[in-house]
């Protein structure tokens, strides 16, 4: 957006030394309307370096981005496996605090996961082992108000235990599942997760 403002001033200030935007000679004290035309040849080459330059950049980074997507999507493919409709990945060996497990998530080409229904949540739960397992869940913003961390949207799915969500000691602000409930958890205490691709 920034060079396509300078480009745009610069065109204009092409035009301006050409002479399309001048009404007669003497507006730019000490140079004649051929030195201004002069300039403008200078001006109109430059313009078209600049011009190609960016382009070229652009085509440069959506060649990039192309390449990271493929590279997450492989990283996603040899970690991750299908469960009922969607593709997951479960931490069951090192435990980590819920802003690690975000990164952890993130680095593995996915997200900490977002689950969608009971079926979904019981074929995960199936896979686990024994523990507490952070989602992308969190009501960091607005207590009580459970929204994912990636998309900014309140869930749609769920399925709190009978006493939850309790936020014990005013700390419990991220959403475990162990078994196949969800709890509110302090964010700072390490557990296994749960990512999606």
């Amino acid at each position: 957006m920034f060079k396509s403002v300078i480009i745009l001033a610069f065109a204009f200030a092409c035009q301006f030394a050409n002479g399309s935007v001048i009404p007669n000679e003497g507006v730019i004290p000490g140079l004649s309307q051929e030195q201004m035309q002069q300039f403008g040849g200078i001006c109109i080459t430059t313009l078209s370096l600049m011009v190609k330059k960016t382009a070229n950049e652009l085509q440069l980074s959506e060649t990039f981005n192309k390449t990271e997507g493929d590279k997450k999507r492989s990283i996603a493919a040899q970690n991750f496996e299908k469960i009922g409709g969607r593709y997951f990945y479960i931490e069951k060996e090192n435990k980590l605090n819920w802003f690690a497990a975000v990164k952890a998530c993130q680095t593995l080409g996915g997200q900490l996961a977002v689950i969608e229904n009971q079926e979904e949540m019981n074929a995960i739960y199936e896979k686990q082992s024994v523990g507490k397992y952070w989602l992308d869940l969190n009501d960091l913003v607005i207590e009580g108000d459970f929204v994912s961390w990636t998309t900014g949207l309140r869930a749609s799915f769920l399925n709190w235990r009978s006493d939850q969500p309790d936020n014990f000691g005013q700390k419990e602000r991220c959403v475990t599942m162990f078994g196949p409930l969800m709890y509110d958890d302090n964010c700072e205490i390490e557990n296994y997760f749960v990512c999606e691709a």
